[in-house]
């Protein structure tokens, strides 16, 4: 696994790109600079009837692995538009009454390049089981389980383990 390290300037071209700072990258021939950022994500922790609604990943990192549904901010969409779409993307279910429970870094690691996260964990409360509709490329399974039961360390990503526990113990 490795940190994402450019090398060659999308400027100017020449492989003279070298960290300057943090996350930030600098070319030593023609001094233009690129900031790496934190990409942002988001999960919906979907209630029904005391229950929550996990999902199983179909693909890495974690493949097989429990979940929640949600995903990768675009350019331009708030956490909850964001959130929205992938619950649509992912379930096949409308839902756009989120409410905001709290952040926490994370790290992701696809294709043996590290990225830096923060997650976003959201909640909803239905009042009828939703009929979904599953993106299977992303998901393999859903799974209604207790909430007064569940480990949230069966979750794949750290970050969301710790939002989730901190979350039940309200």
């Amino acid at each position: 696994m490795t940190d994402f390290s450019p090398t060659y300037c999308p400027q100017c071209g020449k492989a003279t790109f070298a960290r300057k700072h943090g996350t930030c990258y600098v070319c030593q021939s023609c001094q233009f600079e690129y900031y790496h950022n934190t990409a942002a994500a988001v999960a919906g922790l979907i209630e029904w009837q005391g229950k929550i609604l996990l999902t199983r990943r179909a693909k890495e990192p974690f493949a097989g692995r429990l979940d929640l549904p949600g995903g990768f901010i675009d350019p331009a969409e708030s956490l909850e538009q964001g959130l929205s779409r992938e619950i649509f993307e992912e379930l096949g279910i409308h839902i756009n009454d989120w409410r905001y429970v709290a952040s926490g870094a994370n790290q992701y690691v696809y294709k043996n390049v590290r990225y830096n996260t923060l997650n976003s964990l959201f909640v909803a409360k239905l009042n009828d089981q939703p009929q979904l509709t599953l993106q299977t490329s992303e998901i393999i399974e859903t799974v209604w389980a207790d909430k007064s039961h569940f480990d949230p360390n069966e979750l794949a990503f750290a970050s969301l383990q710790r939002l989730v526990q901190a979350y039940l113990q309200e």
